[in-house]
């Protein structure tokens, strides 16, 4: 695209023009600096909903406990382990799709194949579609394993927009399966808004998880007392409260959901 831009420009280096804008060629011309320029679309805004998102998450993340992050509120839905797992997957697909499209002049999109479906639709949960993209087992491990790995990715897309921060990234795009065509720049306003989708997701998952709380010896003191009997020493119910276990001394008293 050529634009007039003011004359004192010319006389000044490239580092000192707006960072909206990359010169590639400079034309003197009626009192006017004729260039060729590409407008670069601010980062600022995308920046930002993606470190909403992380922290977001990461803040809904915590509230499940160590000892059930792998655990699936009901048979067929995900443990929080698995929607970490996909997420990860799904941010480093898009970072290495931009990667290779970048790597070859971008293709002329016809004008019709621009419009997609608003990318809001991806925060909604009230929307539900299956993932392209099965859950890899590998990545499943502890929960602080698998949330490095999630900062991770993140720190790779970062570091990717930096590194192309005054290229057009407009210019190249592929195919959504559902939304339709997004550019660079749309694919990481997905990513953000993905990560709030299963943001929500994962605050499921814990109102749905049965509530596990420690018991200490003075409160197993307080629900059981012990008795005596044919077979050694047993634990009776408290008339006040507590529920009587099984077998020996429990260790954690599990609340119904």
């Amino acid at each position: 695209m050529r634009s007039c831009l003011p004359l004192e420009w010319a006389s000044q280096p490239l580092s000192s023009l707006p960072q909206t804008v990359t010169v590639t060629k400079r034309i003197r011309r009626a009192g006017l600096l004729l260039v060729t320029v590409i407008s670069v679309r601010s980062l600022q805004p995308i920046l930002e909903k993606l470190a909403r998102a992380q922290s977001t998450f990461f803040r809904a993340a915590d509230s499940i406990p160590f000892k059930q992050w792998s655990t699936k509120p009901d048979p067929g839905r995900w443990s929080a382990a698995e929607v970490v797992a996909h997420l990860v997957m799904v941010e480093r697909a898009i970072v290495g799709g931009a990667d290779r499209s970048l790597q070859s002049p971008p293709r002329p999109v016809p004008f019709w194949k621009r419009f997609h479906l608003p990318l809001w639709l991806v925060e909604r949960r009230w929307i539900r579609r299956k993932t392209p993209l099965a859950v890899d087992p590998l990545l499943i491990s502890n929960k602080e394993e698998m949330l490095g790995a999630l900062r991770g990715a993140r720190e790779r897309t970062l570091a990717f927009l930096e590194e192309t921060r005054k290229r057009d990234l407009s210019l190249y795009s592929w195919a959504h399966p559902y939304l339709g065509t997004l550019n660079v720049y749309e694919w990481f306003e997905l990513v953000a808004m993905h990560q709030l989708r299963h943001t929500e997701q994962v605050s499921e998952i814990f109102s749905c998880l049965p509530k596990v709380v420690e018991v200490s010896p003075k409160e197993y003191i307080f629900a059981y007392r012990p008795v005596k009997t044919d077979s050694g020493v047993d634990f009776e119910i408290n008339p006040e409260t507590g529920t009587k276990p099984a077998k020996n001394r429990p260790k954690q008293k599990v609340l119904e959901k």
